[in-house]
């Protein structure tokens, strides 16, 4: 979706309703006003419910990889009022959503990643920030994998790529 729509990407890092392991998935995603980012499960008209949407309502404590920044976050599933302008913001960035939920017969969840750990030098009480901090300012990285890739021939005529590391 994003080389066809040029939008952004996040990697969400869940842990598995079943398993306890931990999964990866590259969903799209957007800033909002508030500063949070918003990610939406419409699986491009599955009619099933993504895996990573099932994990985040067993499980909200989560991660995100944005910019080669790993954050921890706490998912807030919207409703009411939030869900509604959150919907329509995703219908203004990608007008293909109401086709989806169409397609798939079921309503798009959405979701706010609130980010769980501000920054270790921040002074102020919790619940405090300056008046133009926005939570995706506050971001620090608690961890950095470098990334790395090696070229695999199958046939001379075909290239796949195996990322590296753990």
């Amino acid at each position: 979706m994003t080389v066809l729509r040029r939008t952004k990407i996040l990697v969400i890092e869940t842990t598995g309703r079943r398993t306890g392991r931990h999964r990866s998935t590259p969903v799209a995603y957007w800033i909002g006003d508030d500063g949070y980012h918003y990610v939406g499960g419409g699986a491009a008209g599955m009619t099933t419910i993504p895996d990573w949407v099932a994990n985040l309502r067993a499980n909200p404590a989560a991660a995100v990889i944005v910019k080669r920044r790993r954050v921890p976050v706490h998912a807030e599933e919207l409703d009411a009022d939030a869900y509604d302008r959150a919907r329509a913001h995703a219908v203004e960035l990608w007008p293909v959503v109401p086709k989806y939920e169409r397609m798939s017969g079921r309503r798009v969840p959405y979701f706010r990643l609130c980010p769980t750990n501000p920054p270790a030098s921040e002074s102020k009480e919790p619940g405090q920030q300056h008046a133009s901090e926005s939570p995706a300012a506050r971001l620090r990285v608690i961890h950095r994998r470098p990334l790395s890739f090696n070229v695999v021939y199958s046939r001379p005529a075909l290239v796949s790529w195996q990322a590296e590391g753990p």
